[in-house]
Formats: C-alpha cells, sequence, structure tokens
C-alpha cells in the first residue's frame, strides 16, 4: 500500500527520465499540427528533443489552473488550449465507438494517527487531457514501426466484446428496464453512454456498470504484428486501427522497446535494430506473452492489495467509534455467504443466517448476528451495507441462490 517498485533505478525514475520545472530533459517527442478543432495537418513528426518544463503540477493543481478564470498567464492559458483539444479528440473516439470506462478509483491508505482511510477519488477533466495525448502519441508511433517493421512491430490489440461475456449484465439491467447493446462495439460504447446518462441521477450506479463492463471485456494484450491478421490489430476500447505503449518507458518495459523499434524505423544511429530481418519472431512473441502474463500478474495484485486494506478497514470500523456495523434485511442466507463490494472487488464473509430470514446486526459488543421479526421465505432478498462512508446493496431474484452451491463468487466468463 502506497508503496512503488520502480522498473529502472531511483535516479533515472525519479530525476534524469522525469520532466522537472526549468531543468533540461532529454526525451522522444511526438509533434503534431493541428487545427482549432483538432483536426491533424499532415503526418505526425518524431524527434529527439531537450525538453525544458515551465512548471510540474500534480493533476488537482493544474485541474485548478485551468478553472481559475482570473488567471491570464501563458501557462494557464496553454493548459486551457490543450485541454480544448484534448476534448475534441475524445469527443471524436467517442463517436467511433470507445469506451469511456474511467471512473473513480477506490483507495486504502494510512491517516497521521495509522488507522485507514477508505476514499473514491473521482477523475478530473485534465486527467482526461492528459490521457488523450498520449493516446495520440501512442497511435502515432504504432503506425510507424508498424509501417517499418509490419511482421515485427509490437502492438497493444484489444479484441472485440462477445455478447455471451455480456450477457448476465443485460438480463440483470433489464430488470431495471434498462438495455446493453452488445452487438458491436461501437453499438456497446454508444450504449454504455446513453445509460451512463440516464443515470446521472445516480452516479454510484453509473461507477458500478462501467467498473463492470470493464471486468467482463477481454483485457488488452500485446501482440508482435505478424502473429495476428492485419484485420485484429485494432483496439477496440479506445476505437483506434493500431496502438502500442510508448509513453512510459521508466514504468514499462514494452515501452522501451517500441522506443528502440522507433528509432530503428527513423535510421536513428546508436539503435541496433535497423532492418525487418533482424527481428527474432520467436523472441519476440515469447516477450509478449511475458508481458502479459507480468502485466496481468501485477493487476491483479493491485486488485488483492486493495481487497486486503479494504476489508482490514472495515475490520477496524466495526471496532471503532462508529458503532455496530449494520446488516440490515439479510434474508434466505442458509450458509457462510460472500458478498461482493463490486465497485472495489473486495469480498466480506457474512455468518451463516436462518432460512426464514430477518432483520439482523453485529456491533463491537455483539459475537454473532441477531435475528429480527422473519420475512417471507423465498422472496427477493435486498441487503445494505451500511457504516459511516460506505453502502452496498446485493439483490437476490425469487428462487436463484446468490452463490452457486460448492463455489465462491466468480464472475461468469473469467
Amino acid at each position: 500500500m502506497e508503496q512503488r517498485v520502480d522498473l529502472v533505478p531511483e535516479l533515472l525514475a525519479a530525476d534524469l527520465c522525469s520532466l522537472h520545472a526549468h531543468a533540461d530533459r532529454l526525451a522522444v517527442s511526438v509533434i503534431w499540427q493541428l487545427d482549432a478543432e483538432a483536426n491533424l495537418l499532415g503526418a505526425p513528426r518524431f524527434a529527439r528533443s531537450v525538453i525544458r518544463s515551465s512548471a510540474s503540477l500534480s493533476y488537482g493543481e493544474a485541474q485548478a489552473i485551468i478553472d481559475d478564470a482570473d488567471r491570464g498567464d501563458g501557462l494557464a492559458l496553454g493548459l486551457r488550449q490543450l485541454d480544448h483539444l484534448a476534448q475534441r479528440l475524445r469527443q471524436r473516439r467517442r463517436e467511433a465507438g470507445a469506451f469511456m470506462l474511467n471512473g473513480g478509483d477506490a483507495k486504502v491508505k494510512r491517516a497521521a494517527d495509522l488507522s485507514l482511510e477508505l476514499s473514491n477519488q473521482a477523475g478530473l477533466q485534465v486527467n482526461e487531457l492528459i490521457e488523450e495525448w498520449m493516446v495520440l502519441a501512442n497511435a502515432a508511433v504504432a503506425t510507424q514501426i508498424a509501417g517499418a517493421f509490419p511482421e515485427a512491430a509490437l502492438l497493444r490489440r484489444h479484441a472485440p466484446p462477445s455478447e455471451d461475456s455480456l450477457q448476465w449484465l443485460q438480463l440483470a439491467l433489464e430488470q431495471r428496464g434498462l438495455t446493453l447493446d452488445g452487438s458491436s462495439a461501437a453499438s456497446l460504447g454508444q450504449s454504455l453512454d446513453n445509460l451512463v446518462t440516464t443515470a446521472a441521477d445516480d452516479p454510484a450506479f453509473g461507477e458500478l456498470l462501467k467498473h463492470l463492463v470493464t471486468r467482463l471485456l477481454p483485457p488488452a494484450l500485446y501482440v508482435r504484428a505478424g502473429s495476428v491478421a492485419a484485420a485484429e490489430h485494432r483496439h477496440t476500447g479506445l476505437a483506434l486501427p493500431l496502438y502500442t505503449h510508448f509513453t512510459s518507458p521508466i514504468r514499462r518495459y514494452a515501452d522501451q522497446l517500441v522506443h528502440r523499434m522507433l528509432g530503428a524505423s527513423l535510421g536513428w544511429p546508436g539503435y541496433a535494430i535497423n532492418a525487418e530481418e533482424d527481428h527474432d519472431h520467436e523472441k519476440l512473441d515469447a516477450l509478449a506473452r511475458t508481458l502479459n502474463e507480468r502485466k496481468g500478474a501485477a493487476k491483479q495484485a493491485e486488485r488483492d492489495s486493495l481487497g486486503l486494506y479494504t476489508l482490514s478497514y472495515f475490520r477496524e470500523q466495526a471496532r471503532g467509534p462508529l458503532g455496530p456495523l449494520a446488516l440490515a434485511t439479510l434474508a434466505t442466507l442458509a450458509t457462510l455467504t460472500v458478498l461482493t463490494v463490486l465497485t472495489m472487488r473486495t469480498t466480506l464473509t457474512v455468518p451463516s443466517l436462518p432460512r426464514q430470514g430477518g432483520e439482523a446486526w453485529r456491533g463491537p459488543d455483539r459475537r454473532g448476528l441477531r435475528r429480527g421479526p422473519a420475512g417471507e421465505r423465498g422472496q427477493a432478498a435486498p441487503a445494505r451495507l451500511l457504516h459511516g462512508r460506505v453502502r452496498l446493496r446485493v439483490r437476490q431474484q425469487p428462487g436463484q441462490p446468490l452463490l452457486p452451491r460448492g463455489g465462491g463468487a466468480r464472475a461468469p466468463g473469467r
């Protein structure tokens, strides 16, 4: 928790390869010409450059400058212009069928008194600014290296979703009178936008929907361009025909490899790879598999860490000054039941309850769950987990157990 493991030595990661205010830094730049509506005027240019940044800003500081109407200095005007162009680029991708699934991130951290704090950090518009320019740079580099090395280029591929993977979510939404169209990538993107707009008065539902769709979509994978058909190079989630990772060489090895491919494609001196036949396809395929495995493992470790500390947070709250951790209206639960906090992918284990259901609660001075008035057996069982900051609803449909017998919670299609 709150720790980082650098890919490269700290001197490079924190200093020489990072932009600092008023300091010269060597870089590889992608340079475009655009009009006021973010239309590209010609092909991009790639250059080894020296960058001197005029300011080092956090996301919050940059957003505050953009929003401050009283600021008219060069930094504020430049940020607003970049933001204007980024929103045009984003809208264009949205219209092409991109999935806009970014939402708030659940975070657990230690407070000054060493207690755990749980929060949901909503993304800022300036996050979209950074994302759009990185996406544009990555796509430009992908086009360049795929053109120079059509067999060997390292690409980032995202396959389209299958209707089967979304079927259970579609059925769940239909019970609320909502429709999720997964017949194509473009229709899914548009359908998601419509659902989030429809649920504007319930932002938690919109975030939950984005999270579920993200987990049900197939993961993006690194591939050697020649290992799959050209039609399969597409990155569905971003609605781009070609994509790779180029913008973060200090934290991703794939980006370092792509930097070398870019330099080789442009004939820059000092780059050993300078022709298609110099690439060992078997080694590149093995490397792509390793990159996919390590990225998947890192993502799972991040989720597991969040789950562990979230459970620790709930345990602290149950023992702390907030009072009893209420579990209300739990019914028809006969065995140990695992409730999944879907927005955080965290599991909570609730002890067995009588079949007839009823009210139940647990507090720091109670060892077990106490049952109140019995509910009607077989009815849908809404459950609500309440404490100072978090509310969870889990609904059971008539005649359908929350968990399959003999197994834990598992997302369909995984």
